[in-house]
């Protein structure tokens, strides 16, 4: 048996890092994990291919009408399914051929042509990578909030969706300062009654741009995001590999394509309270060490709210920075649902703390000079306790301070030589650069 909790999750991060081959195993793996003789842990783990978030409730519901059924001494009872994945999968292969698939491809190019990858400052580097570490981070919006947000929504006839899509989009164009924004979002792909209790993997992924730009308010915004939402909507049967091979040319090794970030509002049916004979069950959170994507930010609605976490890229940010970015996200929410009319450049994003830190903590830069010196002296001496330090940086030119006096003695010999003497007035016409 295993006893401590750092044993437990290691093991269970053992069973669900495990690799599946899909040449010959299943597609489910079922560990039981003995830690006394009355306490057990099952650990599931389905490969993606084989199953999405919607397909979780219907699963746990078909373990339990099976226990149920064997204690009972009775065979199970499951709802008739008008037709298997496997139909499913022939029909989609057929559908999507020929001018039909054309047309919707077309319609991808045109929305995603030369999407801008987002540049999130990273707090390490970028490098390429294959397996991503990840680490997860969990927050939570106030109901009341929420109360405020769905107000709004309502008032400007969109979705829960596209308005906090929206708010995540100003989030990103005020963290990166960029116009055009790529999110990536999931959706069900159930669009037929006939597929809604199957488990597989039906779920799609959309690729939704906007141009964000600081002048517009967050209402005309909002119009933007609800018009390319609803455009996507209509297009989105297309599988995602197919529209990364349609659109994309030259593949970023250290990015994601078409976007880098997912946003996620999920509506999938809950998990069903797990009910089995006689037995105690309860769940268990397990250690969270890989990610698909830099950021990938979800949402659920719950009793109190909304129930949030962030899941991100640990090679490319920290936890201070997450965090940050959550907390900036909630001050923004609050800002939309009081001055919807605002520009999204003056939406508040700061903390009281941190505003004053920025306007007044990072601004407190006096310093004491000797008044027995000149700025020239003051140089001069800086040059030589500091030869080899960075003085000057432009674009990707940098100039020590040793570098800088030699070049800035050789102007004042020159001048000399011009008959340049102390009061003289010297014009200065130049272009933007070292010399200037």
């Amino acid at each position: 048996s295993i006893i401590d909790d750092v044993s437990i999750q290691s093991y269970i991060q053992d069973c669900t890092s495990s690799a599946f081959d899909l040449s010959k195993d299943y597609m489910l793996r079922a560990d039981l994990i003995r830690i006394k003789d009355d306490e057990h842990i099952l650990v599931a783990t389905l490969h993606h291919i084989a199953s999405d978030g919607w397909s979780m409730p219907i699963l746990i519901q078909e373990v339990v009408e099976f226990y149920t059924a064997y204690i009972q001494l009775r065979d199970p009872k499951l709802s008739q399914l008008p037709v298997q994945y496997a139909d499913f999968a022939l029909w989609q292969r057929g559908y999507m051929t020929g001018d039909f698939l054309d047309s919707k491809l077309s319609y991808w190019k045109k929305q995603l042509d030369n999407v801008t990858p987002l540049q999130l400052s990273s707090d390490y580097g970028r490098k390429p990578f294959d397996k991503i570490n990840g680490a997860l981070a969990e927050f939570s919006v106030p109901s009341e909030l929420v109360k405020q947000i769905r107000t709004l929504a309502s008032t400007e006839d969109v979705t829960l969706f596209m308005t906090l899509l929206a708010a995540f989009k100003v989030l990103l164009y005020r963290y990166t300062d960029q116009e055009d924004i790529c999110v990536g979002t999931p959706v069900a792909n159930r669009n037929h009654a006939d597929i809604e209790g199957l488990i597989g993997f039906f779920v799609n992924t959309l690729a939704l741009r906007t141009q964000v730009q600081g002048e517009l308010s967050f209402q005309q915004l909002l119009r933007q995001v609800k018009s390319t939402t609803l455009e996507a909507y209509n297009h989105q049967d297309v599988p995602f590999e197919k529209i990364v091979e349609a659109v994309v040319k030259d593949r970023d090794t250290s990015r994601s394509p078409l976007f880098q970030v997912m946003f996620d509002l999920q509506n999938a049916p809950d998990v069903p309270i797990l009910s089995l004979g006689d037995l105690t069950l309860s769940s268990i959170k397990s250690a969270h060490n890989t990610t698909q994507f830099e950021l990938s930010f979800t949402l659920k609605e719950t009793s109190e709210g909304l129930r949030g976490s962030v899941e991100y890229n640990t090679e490319l940010f920290d936890a201070d920075m997450i965090n940050g970015l959550i907390n900036h996200f909630i001050i923004l929410l609050n800002s939309i649902v009081s001055n919807s009319h605002s520009k999204i450049h003056n939406l508040q994003m700061l903390g009281l703390v941190e505003e004053d830190k920025l306007l007044n903590g990072f601004c407190a830069t006096q310093t004491k000079y000797p008044t027995d010196k000149t700025i020239p002296e003051l140089f001069e001496e800086q040059a030589v306790n500091s030869s080899d330090s960075v003085a000057l940086i432009f674009e990707e030119e940098h100039i020590t301070y040793k570098s800088l006096n030699e070049r800035a003695n050789q102007v004042a010999h020159f001048l000399q030589q011009q008959g340049v003497v102390a009061g003289s007035i010297v014009p200065v016409c130049m272009e933007c650069s070292v010399e200037m």
